[in-house]
């Protein structure tokens, strides 16, 4: 009878000495060794008392192994979840106060207000780095003033494009970033029209390019984690005006400056 539980007490020892080991390595593995060896121990020491008093204990001791092994994979794929989870995605809303550059012996060019919005995509690299993409409806433009005969005439010019941003982003601090990169512009409507009034109007989508790009720079603060605001400068590098005979538009740039708020959605 003794042999009979000694070679029990053995058996289960060594079982529970396994398992032990296996649970310290996969879910608790951050720990010190001397507290690990502490566990075994004094697992150990409960264990052989435990087995050899009767069947109840040992039902429920092998419950407790269960739950803790169940309890112990759930932490450690909700951790693997946390620190893969570096995509996200929002919506971003805002407005665009933009101007055409450029010398023109025929027309002045002021800034006139718009607006833009769109979806966001960001990937954060670490805690300092991140790449975030946009495509934007963006409504742009000018105002224009013409002189002919000692009349003045106001005008405005309206632009729609899909404007796609993509900015590498680093943190100063944990809240404050600043950023740059390329951004692409897709001309969808340009229209040249009186200020206030329907008297002349003509299409200007005719001068423009199918696209052009610019460079953004710019800054953003993290109000809380889904919602932050973004200060951003867009000058343009290459003309979005075709060269044509005549037109003195050719060598114009095309500068927005915007302001927005993005909602990451979690």
């Amino acid at each position: 009878m003794v042999n009979s539980n000694l070679s029990f007490f053995s058996i289960n020892i060594t079982f529970l000495s396994l398992w032990s080991l296996i649970n310290l390595a996969f879910y608790n593995n951050s720990q010190p060794l001397f507290f690990i060896l502490i566990k075994i121990n004094t697992g150990f020491s409960f264990f052989r008392q435990a087995l050899l008093t009767n069947k109840i204990m040992r039902k429920i001791i092998l419950t407790l192994m269960i739950l803790q092994s169940i309890i112990g994979f759930a932490q450690k794929k909700q951790v693997i979840t946390k620190k893969t989870n570096n995509f996200h995605c929002g919506i971003k809303e805002g407005g665009n106060y933009a101007n055409i550059a450029g010398k023109d012996i025929y027309y002045t060019y002021r800034y006139r207000f718009g607006f833009h919005g769109g979806l966001v995509g960001k990937y954060d690299f670490g805690n300092q780095f991140s790449a975030q993409a946009e495509v934007l409806y963006s409504n742009i433009g000018t105002k224009t003033e013409f002189y002919e005969n000692n009349y003045k005439f106001n005008g405005i010019v309206k632009i729609q494009n899909i404007t796609i941003p993509i900015v590498v982003q680093y943190k100063i601090i944990p809240k404050l970033y600043v950023e740059t990169g390329p951004e692409v512009n897709i001309n969808l409507t340009a229209i040249h029209k009186e200020e206030k009034g329907e008297n002349w109007s003509f299409d200007w989508k005719k001068y423009m390019s199918s696209s052009y790009f610019a460079c953004a720079i710019g800054s953003g603060f993290h109000i809380t984690d889904e919602l932050s605001i973004n200060a951003r400068y867009s000058l343009g590098i290459i003309t979005p005006f075709k060269k044509i005979e005549g037109s003195v538009v050719d060598h114009f740039k095309m500068n927005n400056v915007q302001l927005g708020l993005i909602y990451f959605i979690k």
